[in-house]
């Protein structure tokens, strides 16, 4: 049996900076004084880049060696959610399950959205399941590497929980059934590297592991490295455009042959309808209290 990722969100929040160490590590690094954020303030990941556990990290071939992991818990949204107290927010939490928000470095300081650094393909497993009757509060996050244990951390360290952080967006947004919010993660993190296995877990829900790969050849080729294709190949996508012969009289000679797009909704899965391909909410329900 092939566990998928637990959820194919609507809309994918991140917490982004919230826990004082991982600030005070980051600033370290970059020689600055850390500035810790006044509230909470929410980002977004891309749904391209989701995996499931036991699925493999592909590092692009062109990244540097500064790809790191960030061990996180997840909340799943359960009901539709607006203008909601801090006191009502976990009426509205279905469960959690566990992230790990990959990043790289280098392109985190020069990419202005973050849109490789955070997003590129395979760079958010996510799994391995969802669970429910939990208090976030009460759990902790336990980061491995190759098995050794790298960094713990309670979620209740956090400088915005569940409650505050969903609260606020709240006021703003309304979130709806199957959204998720990465709640951050916490202490300094380590490159990942070709052959690397990866784990998060987080006690009352489990562990989500993670072999890492570095491509080796150039994007969009046939070919992968070995390890990331078995796990790749397998996820649904939409079929490729093959494009179509242009008929020989409007070639610009006898001997050449032009290809032409085909219109951009032919031979294409919707958003929706690869969404629902992937995978259907999987939740595991602990006794609440």
């Amino acid at each position: 049996m092939r566990l998928l990722v637990p959820v194919i969100p609507p809309t994918f929040y991140a917490a982004g900076i919230n826990y004082r160490e991982h600030v005070i590590e980051g600033a370290r690094k970059r020689g600055v004084e850390p500035q810790f954020p006044p509230q909470a303030d929410a980002g977004y990941r891309a749904n391209n880049a989701l995996i499931a556990q036991g699925e493999t990290n592909v590092i692009p071939r062109d990244a540097t060696k500064l790809v790191q992991y960030e061990g996180e818990l997840v909340a799943v949204i359960g009901r539709t959610c607006h203008r909601v107290s801090k006191a009502e927010v976990l009426d509205y939490v279905l469960g959690y399950t566990i992230g790990n928000d990959v990043s790289e470095r280098s392109w985190q300081a020069s990419d202005r959205t973050l849109w490789r650094a955070k997003n590129t393909d395979t760079f958010k497993p996510m799994g391995p399941w969802i669970t429910t009757g939990l208090d976030p509060d009460n759990l902790s996050v336990t980061i491995r590497l190759n098995g050794k244990e790298m960094y713990t951390y309670r979620v209740a360290d956090a400088i915005f929980g569940v409650r505050a952080f969903i609260s606020r967006m709240s006021q703003y947004l309304t979130l709806a059934p199957g959204d998720v919010l990465w709640m951050g993660s916490d202490g300094a993190t380590e490159n990942m590297r070709d052959g690397d296995l990866v784990e998060i877990e987080v006690p009352g829900i489990g562990t989500l592991p993670n072999p890492v790969a570095r491509e080796r050849v150039a994007r969009g080729s046939a070919e992968r490295a070995d390890a990331a294709e078995q796990h790749i190949a397998q996820r649904p996508f939409a079929p490729p455009r093959l494009g179509r012969r242009r008929p020989a009289a409007q070639s610009p000679s006898a001997n050449s042959a032009m290809l032409t797009p085909y219109p951009a909704n032919a031979a294409a899965l919707s958003i929706g309808e690869r969404a629902r391909s992937m995978s259907p909410l999987a939740i595991t329900a602990t006794a609440s209290g």
